[in-house]
């Protein structure tokens, strides 16, 4: 029997492919966000959430997720002075809910948004929803096809109570949208909206609506008879909804009301939810996957018309990653590439270890520097406020409308064949989107097949060993495990197709403001003169922008003084030498063989302090294989291990540089004593990021002080040693 996945459906065309719009704010960290998820129990932790804050860190909040359980403090946890005082009283999946020793109650995630902004997210989801309905109908009308969106929503009040919020959305952006559309330009918001909701019926009374536990597990008995009743009220009506001339086509249900609206003509399903249940979403979107049928009744087969969207209130990128969560967790795709399998390991040379100059050349490296700092504060403060003022980029609360479709894709590695020294792999690549490709070429140790295949989703795939034994061989990865001749190691990824997001302004609103002199001076260490300095001198519309969004103003204001005073200190700063030592003692830093977890390990020249070399970039590479490995006149090289750090101010942060090296000079008499920081440039005024300029600064002034020749150079240049 074969067992249909649902890669091959979608590569097959047997279900519409997906597309997903998601709908999310940012840039607004002025109100404390209170959502959460119920997380994954772990041995010893108890009942735990997963909760969004707003966490404060180098002087900025920012959005994070953290893992909190009963009697956590929310402000020890973020250290946000928002939540002060709240702390976690009880955990209760049953209902739903998290309460705070202060009485109040956390929402689930997608119910923490200010009311401005769950309306804003809300107006957009449903705007694009109708948008997308009227296109789609508008593109398949002349072919017979009745469109239908569904709308599902959590909290059965936002509809039927008075002055709900939904329908009122709905009809507002119904009515500014149908002008462009003669087929809908007649119908009133009213004729094309339908509901089902559980509901409860009594005599002379007014119907009351329910909602029922998204959970099935949770469902009572009289929630599953509720939900049965508008089960059938659904199946009553769906073939008139796939009628032309039946208005209705836009669809409001509840989001545990699942079953039945399998419609082939869904073409739109929007999640209204303030909620975000453990319910998968792949049976959320199998509503809308059976391919389309016209007027009568036709399976329409055009790769083109069966399209679902699915417009979230999440991002694209989130809303992909847990579609695809869900379906390895059911089984329905590879896992993704194993890790760990086995750890690299390196070996010291102790002939070198325990020789005269490698230890000399330590104890020289080894010397502790003081330094200090000359700081001219009339010209920061001028320096600041020009910058400043000229700042374009104050962020805005907006609302962030991003747009994909929905790949998975299954690769499969077969190792075919193994000979001198070589192996034959074959990669095979298919998708959801029908495309297959199959290759195969000879692989040597040391290949990274992501760089040769130039497919970044292989990433980890090096060729670490090959072991010739008939047909027993088997190529070894490292951390992604080892590949036995005739079998497959196969994976999956996700990597979708995303368009640029857009986005859409919110209405502008004023938020409390807090005290940004003390937070600046706090987390630069200027005094709050110097800072109120700089603040006054910006000009007026400048200093108004606080006002629409503190902590965006925050961000920037605070974030270019810390870069300006960094720059500032880095000009300025003066090494001396003293007569301590770092505690670096060689035995420890240096052990007999040393580990690599998921690093890159690249063979060394009889030169170099370890057997493999551990590098983190292509300029490393070229650097070991091409000018270490091939330079006789070296004595000894090492890569700096990470413990070892220079000693910089807390604004530029400590440095630890990349490679020592004993080397001789050019007439073979005299040993130099070098340290090396390769990068993408010799010159530090052309790197890419501020901070790196900075800390090679600083190190040429610190091992200037040691007497050690010290300088950023390419990977690939000729005089490395030189200079």
């Amino acid at each position: 029997i074969y067992r249909l996945s649902p890669v091959d459906a979608f590569r097959l065309n047997l279900v519409k492919k997906i597309e997903v719009l998601g709908v999310t704010e940012e840039q607004n960290y002025n109100i404390p966000t209170l959502t959460f998820q119920f997380a994954e129990e772990s041995p010893g932790y108890g009942l735990a959430i997963e909760a969004t804050l707003n966490v404060y860190k180098d002087g900025q909040m920012r959005q994070e997720k953290v893992k909190l359980r009963k009697n956590d403090d929310l402000y020890e946890k973020t250290k946000n002075p928002n939540y002060k005082g709240l702390v976690i009283d009880e955990v209760n999946r049953r209902d739903g809910i998290v309460v705070l020793t202060n009485g109040d109650v956390l929402a689930l995630e997608g119910d923490g948004a200010t009311d401005l902004s769950r309306e804003e997210i809300f107006r957009i989801q449903i705007r694009e929803t109708i948008k997308a309905h009227f296109r789609k109908q508008k593109e398949l009308l002349p072919q017979g096809i009745k469109v239908l969106s569904l709308f599902f929503i959590d909290r059965v009040a936002n509809y039927v109570a008075p002055q709900a919020l939904i329908p009122r959305l709905f009809d507002e952006e119904y009515d500014r949208l149908k002008v462009q559309y003669p087929f809908f330009k007649g119908w009133e918001p009213a004729d094309v909206r339908e509901s089902y909701f559980a509901k409860v019926s009594k005599a002379n009374q007014p119907d009351l609506y329910e909602d029922t536990s998204i959970e099935e597990s949770d469902k009572t008995k009289k929630e599953k008879e509720l939900e049965k009743a508008a089960y059938e009220l659904i199946m009553k009506g769906k073939e008139r909804l796939l009628n032309l001339d039946e208005k209705v086509s836009f669809i409001f249900a509840h989001s545990a009301l699942k079953e039945g609206w399998d419609n082939p003509n869904v073409f739109q399903i929007c999640t209204l939810n303030q909620t975000v249940s453990e319910a998968k979403k792949r049976q959320e979107i199998g509503r809308g996957l059976r391919l389309a049928v016209d007027q009568d009744g036709a399976r329409v087969q055009d790769e083109a018309v069966n399209v679902l969207t699915v417009i979230a209130n999440e991002s694209y990128e989130s809303y992909a990653n847990r579609l695809q969560q869900d379906y390895r967790e059911s089984g329905d795709t590879a896992p993704p590439p194993p890790t760990n399998a086995r750890r690299l390991e390196a070996v010291r040379n102790d002939e070198l270890f325990n020789s005269l100059d490698f230890r000399q050349f330590w104890e020289r490296l080894c010397q502790r520097t003081d330094y200090r700092i000359h700081v001219d504060t009339e010209a920061l403060v001028q320096q600041c406020i020009e910058v400043l003022n000229n700042q374009r980029a104050f962020p805005e609360p907006q609302i962030v409308v991003s747009k994909g479709r929905f790949v998975i894709t299954e690769f499969a590695l077969r190792l075919l064949e193994v000979k001198t020294g070589l192996a034959q792999i074959e990669i095979r690549i298919t998708d959801t989107e029908g495309n297959t490709s199959t290759s195969a070429r000879w692989y040597k140790a040391g290949d990274n097949i992501a760089r040769i295949a130039k497919d970044d989703r292989l990433k980890g795939f090096q060729v670490v060993e090959i072991r010739e034994a008939g047909p027993h061989s088997l190529v070894h990865f490292g951390d992604r495990g080892s590949l036995r001749q005739g079998e497959s190691i196969k994976f999956s990824s996700e990597k979708g197709q995303v368009t640029d997001p857009r986005s859409v302004q919110e209405a502008p609103t004023t938020y409390p403001v807090f005290d940004l002199i003390g937070r600046t001076a706090n987390e630069t260490r200027l005094t709050r003169g110097t800072v109120m300095r700089i603040f006054k001198g910006l000009r007026r519309d400048v200093q108004e922008k606080m006002f629409r969004n503190p902590e965006g103003f925050a961000g920037v204001f605070l974030g270019t003084i810390r870069e300006l005073l960094a720059d500032h200190i880095a000009t300025r700063i003066e090494y001396t030498l003293t007569d301590d030592s770092l505690e670096y003692l060689p035995e420890s830093i240096f052990p007999p063989t040393k580990r690599f977890p998921q690093k890159e390990l690249i063979e060394g020249a009889p030169w170099s302090l370890y057997d493999q070399v551990q590098i983190d970039s292509d300029v490393e590479r070229r650097f070991v294989e091409n000018r270490l490995n091939e330079d006789a006149q070296i004595i000894c090289y090492f890569k700096f291990p990470n413990l070892f750090k220079v000693l910089m101010p807390r604004i530029i942060g400590n440095y630890n540089p990349d490679w020592g090296v004993i080397r001789w000079d050019g007439e073979g008499k005299l040993k130099l004593e070098l340290v090396r920081e390769t990068k993408g440039a010799a010159n530090p005024n052309l790197l890419q990021y501020p901070h790196e300029k900075r800390k090679i600064v600083c190190a040429q002034k610190h091992f200037g002080a040691l007497g050690v020749r010290y300088r950023p150079i390419r990977g690939d240049e000729l005089g490395w040693w030189e200079g």
